[in-house]
């Protein structure tokens, strides 16, 4: 009897020191952007709610990436 061994055989620490950077990027980038939005809407010319709204935006999308490309990536490989 043979047993076959899946096509991404990295170990759980290998796996995590492989993705733990992508995560730290996207906190990066949140916390990159944060001290800057009390004066966006006076140097853009525009309302703090819309501001307000690129910050929801972005984390709906972190979110939706990971949805999409997460299945997709296991699906057909990185």
């Amino acid at each position: 009897m043979t047993t076959t061994r899946p096509a991404w055989a990295y170990t759980l620490p290998a796996a995590l020191l492989l993705m733990a950077p992508f995560d730290i990027l996207a906190s990066l980038a949140m916390d990159i952007y944060l001290p800057v939005v009390p004066a966006m809407p006076g140097i853009l010319n525009t309302t703090p709610a819309m501001i307000q709204l690129t910050l929801s935006l972005y984390m709906v999308m972190l979110g939706v990436g990971q949805v999409i490309f997460g299945p997709l990536s296991d699906r057909i490989g990185r």
